[in-house]
């Protein structure tokens, strides 16, 4: 027997204790945002004065933001508040689309929260989720202004008939 034949049947004879002794390997869930009730691909979005339920997994987030319009000049930051167990209900407030963060608060050297110029806990976002907020049913304004600029139409239409054949 060679050297490299007696080298693979060692290898050979100690390859499956070694592989059992290996720690079992445990998949992570990923980090992410989970909004109880969204479901864009089945038409199922957020209704802005509704409530819901955000869960975050994969993270060790303490607290939850939402910035309606992102990366416009308009946008928008609201703090929704502390996570308790992954878990917060949130009532969106406008529509559009918005960022859902969730974040761990920065703090001072006396275990405060730094808030920014608003008033906001200032924190990097740890996990992220652009979703979209559709307006609540609602009275049907625009039903009401459309039938209101007919009715004005017909009626200058019909004292515009009256007038020319009235010569």
């Amino acid at each position: 027997m060679n050297r490299w034949t007696s080298c693979f049947l060692v290898i050979a004879m100690f390859l499956p204790a070694l592989v059992s002794a290996l720690p079992a390997v445990q998949e992570a869930k990923p980090a992410s945002i989970e909004i109880e009730g969204y479901q864009p691909a089945k038409n199922l979005f957020l209704e802005r004065g509704a409530k819901f339920t955000v869960i975050v997994h994969g993270v060790e987030a303490s607290h939850l933001r939402v910035i309606y319009r992102p990366t416009s000049k308009v946008e928008a930051l609201e703090t929704v508040g502390q996570l308790v167990d992954g878990k917060i209900l949130w009532t969106p407030t406008q529509a559009g689309l918005a960022r859902v963060e969730a974040f761990v608060p920065e703090k001072n050297e006396k275990a405060e929260v730094i808030l920014d110029a608003k008033g906001h806990p200032k924190g990097a976002a740890l996990v992220s989720r652009v979703v979209s907020i559709k307006l609540g049913p609602g009275f049907p304004l625009g039903l009401v202004i459309m039938a209101l600029a007919g009715a004005i139409l017909f009626f200058g239409a019909f004292v515009s008939i009256r007038a020319l054949l009235s010569d």
